[in-house]
């Protein structure tokens, strides 16, 4: 969303540069770099009439500043500021809010500690760095929250920045790495996958075999389970007898059908 406004904010630029002659490019280069809600320049430096600055000598360090608001820091700026156009009040914000997304592009291997951003964008006070930070988030150059507490910024994403052409290379490089490293993690999840088919195809296998010992259990089982239960009927049976057998012993008992009871 950020991109798509500032491309907006840069297409009056464009349109009057086409076909301008040095100094009315050096002069719009001067406009855009200071207009509201422009941070990309790359189609600017592109235009043929733009990029015939370059080699002007007169007028090439109006590229080389337009160069630097592309994809430099203020850091190079101040390390050329002799040989480069004064800057306006507007213009040095806005090249330390790009300079600030750089540095939020890198900050795994170098923190945004309030120090480092202080020294890095020559500000004198804490004040006014976290100023400087709250307007880049209102800008939408970057999402992230001050840490009071711990001295720091904490970034969640960033503007997109014009590339430099050096820089094709190192990220064409930085893609495949992360090419790489996404089959291997596929290649993993895909053999966790494979291990996990393969033991629920092996608990079924064992369920299945389980199962049928258990049928083949109770079905070779049956006659000889019916068996115990008669025998068990029959032994209490004569148990009642015996018992019976042993009153008539002492007399005065009756039989019924061949059956003796007690009375």
């Amino acid at each position: 969303m950020a991109e798509q406004k500032s491309i907006a904010a840069l297409q009056p630029h464009l349109a009057l540069a086409k076909g301008q002659g040095p100094a009315a490019c050096a002069d719009i280069i001067m406009r855009a770099t200071d207009a509201p809600g422009c941070y990309v320049f790359g189609e600017l430096l592109d235009l043929p009439s733009i990029a015939a600055l370059e080699s002007h000598p007169e007028y090439a360090k109006y590229h080389k500043l337009l160069r630097i608001f592309a994809y430099g820091t203020y850091t190079d700026y101040l390390a050329h500021a002799d040989s480069l156009p004064p800057l306006s009040p507007t213009q040095t914000t806005k090249l330390k809010q790009l300079t600030l997304v750089t540095l939020a592009t890198h900050a795994r291997t170098t923190p945004l500690t309030y120090t480092n951003l202080q020294s890095t964008l020559a500000i004198p006070t804490v004040r006014l760095l976290e100023d400087l930070v709250i307007s880049t988030i209102y800008a939408s150059l970057l999402t992230g929250k001050l840490d009071t507490l711990r001295q720091r910024v904490e970034v969640t994403s960033t503007f997109g920045r014009d590339i430099a052409p050096g820089d094709v290379d190192a990220m064409l490089e930085t893609m495949e790495n992360w090419g790489a490293q996404c089959e291997a993690v596929l290649g993993d999840i895909e053999a966790e996958i494979q291990r996990v088919f393969e033991s629920a195809e092996k608990v079924k296998k064992e369920e299945a075999e389980y199962n049928k010992m258990v049928e083949r259990k109770r079905d070779g089982s049956g006659g000889s389970i019916q068996s115990m239960l008669r025998g068990k009927r029959g032994g209490e049976e004569g148990g009642d007898e015996m018992e019976v057998d042993e009153e008539l012993g002492r007399g005065g008992r009756r039989k019924r059908g061949g059956v003796v009871k007690k009375r």
